[in-house]
């Protein structure tokens, strides 16, 4: 009898399948355990091991952009979301370059095997060869999604909503944040609220018509406010939880996990 997971693995296995610009390889955790064992440590990285996927000749920066492009698709596209993305989850794995050891190639095949022949291009691959740190390109790779227990699938309104809701973030329009932030559920009174903790910013910051201003520089100060927010609005945030959605809450909780992958990987 096939298991859930493994269900779940052959549908998102469907869903990238007619997409050639990402590089993308779910496999199942017996998969992945077997995989352990064929010399893991060489050949796939976590996520957030920064100084690993370096040395593999892989630019951090492409990861992310990777990474972000993959579960934009699941979200945006297809509507099947993985919605638990954290670092243990998320590998990196170098494709074929040059001269490698009996093991490498064993990994590849059984890794290659496991995801149904399931091998989609990058739109930042390059040459075979390997690639120094540092280099104006970077080594082809493999972004490998582990642990398909926990799916959501989002209707086409949650979608175009979400959508809408994000381009009104990124573009400072507070009249659509508040539109569709109450469409999906955070009602009209908690919209400023909601966009704080989709972004991780303050209001003030949210509306900021700046180029930057949704970037988290991850310092103390940045820190030390949001902790304040936290604080100050701690009924709020309880009530604004309270009435989301079960299936918008996954969503906050796999935006919480992106933006903690993309924090370590651009610092």
């Amino acid at each position: 009898m096939i298991s859930l997971e493994k269900r779940k693995q052959a549908d998102i296995e469907e869903a990238f399948a007619a997409y050639s610009r990402q590089n993308i390889c779910p496999i199942g955790l017996l998969e992945f355990k077997f995989l352990q064992t064929v010399n893991y440590g060489i050949y796939g990285m976590r996520v957030d091991d920064v100084k690993g996927i370096q040395n593999m000749g892989i630019r951090p920066y492409d990861v992310s952009k990777l990474v972000s492009e993959a579960f934009s698709e699941m979200i945006f596209k297809h509507g099947f979301l993985h919605c638990d993305p954290h670092a243990a989850n998320l590998l990196v794995h170098p494709l074929p370059s040059g001269k490698r050891s009996i093991l490498g190639e064993m990994f590849d095949f059984f890794l290659n095997l496991s995801c149904a022949g399931l091998l989609l291009g990058s739109s930042r691959m390059m040459p075979t060869s390997d690639l120094p740190c540092g280099s104006a390109g970077t080594r082809r790779h493999q972004l490998v999604l582990l642990d398909h227990g926990l799916y959501k699938e989002l209707d086409f309104s949650t979608r175009i909503n979400y959508a809408a809701l994000w381009k009104g973030l990124v573009f400072s329009y507070a009249n659509a944040i508040k539109e569709y932030s109450a469409k999906l559920g955070a009602g009209d009174d908690l919209y400023a609220l909601f966009a704080g903790i989709l972004t991780m910013r303050l209001w003030n910051r949210v509306i900021d018509i700046s180029v930057d201003h949704l970037v988290v520089q991850g310092t103390e100060i940045d820190r030390s406010e949001l902790q304040m927010y936290a604080s100050m609005y701690f009924l709020q945030i309880s009530e604004l939880l309270r009435r989301l959605p079960h299936v918008i809450l996954l969503m906050l909780k796999t935006n919480d996990c992106l933006q903690a992958v993309n924090s370590t990987l651009l610092q």
